[in-house]
């Protein structure tokens, strides 16, 4: 890792001085004065019980028991001093009618590297979660040793009511309202968007492919391979931009998800190999075919894996101390990316995934549904079923095992937590654990492979009842872990010596078990929790680092 952000610095300073000789490109990606257009207060009222304050408890108890004056200052300055980015832009639905789409992206920014985090598409975004969510990937940055800022996207839609056609104009609304409305606040070296819920590579294939249209219509020079490779210009006097201009002429005639100039990019690289991808940086999250980085999709539940056997080990829960995971039981809530790649995992390291919680719409209206079996799911069968195959998880069947259905979701919940099991995952949405549903937890850990799925209140009975809280700030930090990876890959190195699925895994291993290790050792020192512990950590380092001016 430390060679990675060493290589990090150098392409900052190597970019900046090819970038230099565009100025349009300067003024995108460079200008580090802070852009006194970007609101650095919101209006919205703030409620007592908000995602993001209940984010803030654990911090604020912090401050106090830990902190100096001085310290306390500083930090309160970084808390309440992020970019709100808002976004409001019309869509035009299949039917002639005008939707006005919100949305929000919030950044706290870095003295070190851009800021850094995912897009969501649902319909509880709001201003306070996706803030919330910013102010968590700044810490996760921290408490993994990236050298990225913190932010995060947000886009009020259910996607799943809307067509193709609709979540395509919304993915490049976005990016060209962003970019219109903010264009110094986005880009390889300010802010680096990825997937989250409700989005995937393909929605980040489009955005990418949006970059490249809009800076085409609006600043083409910073497209251009002369003023932007320096070391590859030295060897080749080549431009994509004709070959670009070309394709955007029959632009307008391309089918829904089509991204003609991301695929003339990609031939342009496998013509010229010696071409780094620099304007794929713009994002990460991609598809290995879009420049994106092998094992990147299932990184997050990979790594949640990694640090379930660590967590395993170290407190002694499992009889094999070389296959720490082998018959310990799992309860996962959320099959999808997620959960998925993390029950698998599971499941190869020798676990036993004994129940999953799912959303699965029915005619009947029993949307929630459990699958059990005692003797273990066979998740790799239930992965093709549902993963691979595009099956629905309510049409499942295997022996031994049993479903519920359930029409409200607290009923589903409360039967699920109350499970006797040695892991907990929720990898759905956040505040799933709350003081209500805390004391029927029946698991002896609990990892948190979402974002924030406990509440602050939640966490307080949960260590009362001496239930191992292990925080998503460590857990799920596999994701931004590998996209850290795919971005030092698109600035530094060709297609062709991109990194390979095993090379990424043995980071993973070595960077969250390192990760880990250390929040034990705060815990034990300052004889508190693992989420106060990587907190506690992840707040000394950001006080340290000099105000970033971006």
């Amino acid at each position: 890792m430390k060679i990675f952000i060493i290589s990090c610095f150098l392409v900052l300073l190597v970019s900046n001085f090819a970038l230099a000789a565009s100025s349009q490109c300067h003024i995108l990606f460079l200008d580090n004065k802070i852009d006194t257009s970007v609101s650095q207060n919101n209006t919205v009222h703030v409620e007592k019980e908000s995602f993001y304050n209940n984010f803030l408890k654990p911090i604020k108890i912090l401050q106090d028991k830990f902190l100096s004056t001085k310290e306390n200052k500083k930090l309160n300055y970084l808390l309440e001093s992020p970019k709100v980015l808002n976004l409001e832009f019309p869509l035009t639905l299949d039917n002639g009618k005008t939707e006005i789409i919100k949305a929000w992206r919030v950044q706290y920014p870095s003295s070190q590297g851009p800021g850094k985090g995912g897009i969501r598409f649902h319909e509880s975004v709001n201003y306070m979660e996706v803030r919330a969510l910013a102010l968590g990937m700044r810490l996760k940055n921290k408490v993994i040793g990236l050298p990225f800022g913190g932010a995060k996207g947000g886009i009020k839609i259910n996607p799943k009511k809307y067509s193709e056609n609709e979540l395509e104009q919304i993915s490049r609304l976005f990016i060209s309202t962003f970019l219109n409305k903010y264009p110094k606040n986005i880009g390889s070296l300010n802010d680096v968007p990825a997937p989250d819920v409700g989005t995937s590579p393909k929605i980040m294939k489009v955005m990418l492919d949006e970059y490249l249209r809009w800076s085409l219509k609006n600043k083409p020079e910073i497209l251009d391979i002369k003023n932007i490779d320096s070391q590859y210009v030295q060897k080749n006097d080549v431009s994509i931009l004709p070959i670009f201009n070309k394709v955007l002429t029959e632009y307008s005639n391309k089918k829904i998800f089509e991204t003609p100039l991301l695929d003339s990019y990609i031939k342009f690289t496998k013509k010229h190999p010696e071409h780094k991808a620099l304007l794929a940086g713009f994002i990460t999250g991609k598809s290995v075919s879009d420049f994106g980085l092998k094992g990147r999709d299932e990184a997050t539940g990979y790594g949640v894996a990694v640090v379930a056997e660590k967590v395993a080990k170290a407190y002694n829960l499992g009889s094999n101390q070389q296959k720490p995971l082998t018959g310990l039981s799992f309860s996962v809530q959320g099959f999808g990316n997620v959960g998925s790649h993390a029950a698998l995992g599971f499941y190869k390291r020798g676990g036993k995934v004994v129940s999953i919680f799912e959303f699965s719409p029915r005619a009947d209206g029993k949307n929630f549904l459990i699958l059990e079996n005692r003797n273990g799911i066979n998740i790799k069968k239930l992965f093709k079923w549902v993963v691979e195959d595009k099956k629905s998880i309510a049409e499942f069947t295997e022996e031994a095992l049993t479903k519920s259905v359930f029409t409200y979701q607290e009923i589903a919940l409360s039967k699920f937590l109350f499970k006797k099991v040695d892991f907990l995952v929720p990898a759905a949405l956040e505040k799933q654990i709350t003081e209500k549903n805390a004391h029927i937890v029946g698991a002896k850990v609990v990892l948190e492979a979402a974002n924030g799925p406990i509440t602050a209140n939640a966490d307080i009975i949960l260590n009362k009842r001496n239930i191992l809280t292990v925080p998503d700030i460590l857990t799920n930090s596999g994701g931004v872990a590998a996209s850290y990876l795919e971005w030092v890959q698109n600035l530094t190195k060709t297609p062709s010596e991109y990194l390979s699925k095993k090379y990424v895994r043995k980071h993973l291993e070595k960077d969250l078990g390192a990760a880990f290790r250390s929040l034990v050792e705060t815990s034990k020192k300052f004889n508190i929790p693992l989420r106060e512990a990587g907190l506690l950590s992840a707040l000394k380092k950001w006080i340290k680092e000099p105000v970033s001016s971006r």
